[in-house]
């Protein structure tokens, strides 16, 4: 059962997180002012909705992300073998991997990914020639040079930006990693530190079930959304009234209403209605409640 939490005991721990720079400072993360967007009939709800809001900072992300590259040695290393072999096959692994990340459409240095692949090599010691682009890792894989792709990212919410990269045909190759020639062998995996149940069961369905190994740090369930019935951020009393309550502030300063098809949905892209955020960004996936400025909302995660 979820309980109720209190205002106090909800900006104790914003207060103590800080303090222990779990998050970072009020200039960036500003549960106050948050609040302060809310009327004081409604608070209630607003400091259940602040206490299920997730901030990992860099350093959970880096034992994160190690986590989940490390978690293929599982799959990769012989499971009867002394720890010596183990080790042995792992480090080879390492050794012959190239790492790679999803992009958009237009792929820029924005890009989540890049932020992941220098993980792999300042966390992991990858060698920096092993570190590509999508079309490099695809021209090393073509040219029979590499037979072990790993792509790696902070969080997966639909899965369509790894589907477009991996179906993506390179104009200078004529191919895409879902068109390499099959008497090309070659292994995938990719190691995002969250992804959502939901990617799993619809948009990589397929390739997880081929070619590509989809290994992340932590799911995220949908029970992680704040809209799920069965939510692990609100206790039975309140759940019948998340949807109006979200719904209403949202629509009173512009934001978008489309049923999640706008990345800035109220809802949060595809209606995944995730309370989540890294220094780096506020996931689509995650409602803009916590993010906006739009009329002069205060924002709790500040981009």
């Amino acid at each position: 059962m979820v309980p109720e939490v209190s205002e106090e005991f909800v900006r104790g721990k914003c207060n103590f997180f800080a303090a222990c720079q779990v998050w970072p400072l009020k200039k960036r993360l500003d549960p106050e002012g948050w609040l302060g967007n809310f009327s004081q009939s409604d608070r209630r709800m607003a400091v259940q909705l602040l206490n299920g809001f997730m901030y990992f900072s860099d350093d959970f992300l880096d034992r994160m992300f190690v986590s989940a590259v490390q978690g293929l040695s599982r799959i990769t290393t012989s499971l009867n073998s002394t720890l010596a072999i183990r080790r042995a096959e792992w480090f080879a692994f390492l050794d012959e991997a190239v790492f790679s990340f999803p992009t958009g459409e237009t792929p820029f240095p924005g890009d989540s990914g890049h932020l992941f692949v220098r993980r792999a090599r300042d966390l992991l010691g990858i060698d920096e020639h092993n570190v590509l682009s999508p079309e490099a890792a695809l021209e090393r894989v073509l040219s029979k040079r590499a037979n072990k792709v790993v792509f790696v990212d902070d969080f997966v919410g639909t899965g369509q930006q790894f589907l477009k990269t991996w179906r993506r045909v390179s104009t200078k190759l004529g191919l895409a990693f879902s068109t390499v020639p099959k008497d090309i062998d070659f292994d995938a995996y990719y190691c995002p530190v969250f992804c959502t149940e939901f990617s799993r069961e619809n948009q990589l369905a397929s390739l997880v079930a081929g070619k590509v190994t989809l290994a992340p740090a932590h799911w995220l369930r949908p029970e992680h959304s704040v809209f799920d019935p069965e939510s692990l951020w609100w206790p039975e009393k309140m759940r019948s009234e998340v949807h109006d309550f979200v719904r209403r502030y949202s629509l009173q300063i512009g934001l978008p209403d489309t049923d999640g098809y706008d990345t800035r949905d109220w809802q949060g892209y595809n209606r995944l209605g995730l309370a989540i955020s890294f220094p780096h960004c506020c996931p689509d996936a995650t409602i803009p409640l916590f993010d906006t400025t739009m009329s002069g909302w205060r924002p709790l995660w500040k981009r």
